[in-house]
């Protein structure tokens, strides 16, 4: 039942599936509310995972348990998880989490772990849409459209990389050695 939050989000208490081999268990540290959570919530999102479920588009944890198949990640990572669709949610407004190894993103430690909540969602819709592309540029045609991109981070890179789509520039990425 989507509808006003205060009216629909309840707690509760579940029981998380076995750790799958290729899984791995994060405790979550931070997942902030904004206003796509909201837009969930009243049912007015461009993504919507069947009810009930856990929302949350974005947060942090931090790697409890690894599958037996799982290389590369060790207890203790700190982790984001990117943006979901309905036929993969994953909700982040829980205190532990199961997710595919595949789609964490190991982060540093020296990232503070309330910044790093925000590393999914928050870059992403800062980006203009294609309306709102139409009215503040020149016609596509007009102008030479290029971003010149130095080593980023991945969920930057994501953002970055969707707003050159919108605005149909060249991406020149360049890579440290």
């Amino acid at each position: 039942l989507y509808g006003k939050p205060g009216d629909v989000v309840h707690t509760t208490t579940y029981e998380l599936p076995k750790l799958g081999p290729k899984q791995v268990q994060i405790d979550m540290a931070y997942s902030p509310i904004n206003p796509a959570d909201i837009n969930m919530l009243e049912g007015k999102y461009l993504v919507q995972p069947e009810l009930p479920c856990v929302l949350g588009n974005e947060g942090v944890g931090i790697i409890a348990e690894i599958g037996e198949e799982v290389e590369g990640i060790s207890k203790g990572d700190h982790v984001i998880l990117p943006f979901r669709n309905q036929d993969n949610w994953i909700g982040l407004w829980a205190e532990t989490v199961l997710s595919p190894a595949s789609e964490v993103i190991v982060i540093p430690k020296e990232i503070p772990l309330q910044q790093a909540a925000m590393l999914t969602i928050n870059p992403v819709t800062a980006n203009p849409t294609k309306e709102q592309k139409n009215r503040s540029m020149p016609e596509k045609d007009s102008i030479n459209k290029s971003l010149l991109i130095i080593s980023l981070s991945i969920p930057i890179k994501i953002s970055v990389t969707k707003y050159i789509k919108i605005i149909e520039a060249t991406a020149v990425i360049i890579k440290p050695l």
